[in-house]
């Protein structure tokens, strides 16, 4: 699918030259993407819909705290509501797992 869509970009756009390392870079995003799908769909065979949701946003929490922390991000809001914002996720999450396991 990447080589047709490189070989349609080359035909129909003629002035401006590609951008390899752009295209590289979609494709691994894509198939991270790709995999990640996979994963939650495994999961939901494998624990049911409800506990796969709420792992894929355990997920979310992980991902924030990493940009916070690796990433060096700035935030917007405060450091404060985030940190709340992700307990109630967590929160949440824990008392829905325990009430439908």
């Amino acid at each position: 699918m990447t080589l047709m869509a490189s070989v349609l970009a080359v035909m129909f756009n003629r002035n401006t030259g590609l951008h390899f390392n752009k295209i590289r870079l979609n494709t691994l995003v894509g198939t991270l993407f790709g995999v990640a799908a996979g994963t939650y769909l495994l999961s939901m065979s494998l624990n049911g819909l409800v506990n796969a949701f709420l792992l894929s946003q355990m997920n979310m929490v992980i991902a924030t705290l990493l940009g916070i922390v690796w990433l060096k991000e700035k935030l917007v809001v405060g450091m404060l509501r985030v940190l709340l914002g992700l307990a109630f996720i967590f929160v949440g999450s824990v008392v829905v797992i325990v009430m439908t396991g």
